[in-house]
């Protein structure tokens, strides 16, 4: 696949069609009855429930990036969202995104930023996604779960 030039409500637009089209069963493989669980986490201390109904601490992770990065959004995020996302990621790493695509419902939008020797500082993310948790997938990768409100 090229990387995506595509502006933030086209790039949106594209992962709305891919998510609403349906996928053909593939033969001889059986597909999953629930939810397919995301990747473990970097640290396998941190518990998804968390303590005491609180939700977990996100597994500590890199604060700085280069090279190439991949962020995972939740696949629920809206046109818009998409649109904010990547508005926030170009002010962050300004000509860094290479791709942005639908990995699966349950995985979620994958953005894939080509750094090179950029840096990439996560607390400059957090504080443009105010609320966002963070949590390491691997050295190259993060998951990030942002609640937007209203």
């Amino acid at each position: 696949m090229e990387p995506t030039q595509n502006a933030p409500g086209a790039a949106a637009e594209e992962l709305r069609v891919e998510m609403a089209a349906p996928r053909p069963p593939v033969a001889g493989v059986q597909q999953p009855g629930g939810v397919i669980p995301m990747p473990a986490s970097v640290d396998p201390a941190v518990s998804e429930a968390g303590v005491a109904g609180q939700p977990a601490a996100a597994a500590p992770g890199p604060e700085t990036y280069t090279g190439r990065l991949y962020l995972m959004f939740p696949s629920t995020l809206g046109q818009d969202d998409i649109g904010s996302v990547w508005e926030i990621l170009e002010a962050v790493a300004a000509g860094s995104i290479v791709e942005n695509r639908l990995i699966s419902r349950e995985a979620g939008i994958q953005f894939t930023l080509d750094l090179g020797s950029k840096l990439f500082t996560v607390e400059d993310m957090r504080k443009r996604m105010l609320g966002a948790r963070l949590e390491a997938l691997g050295l190259d990768r993060l998951r990030v779960d942002w609640p937007r409100v209203g």
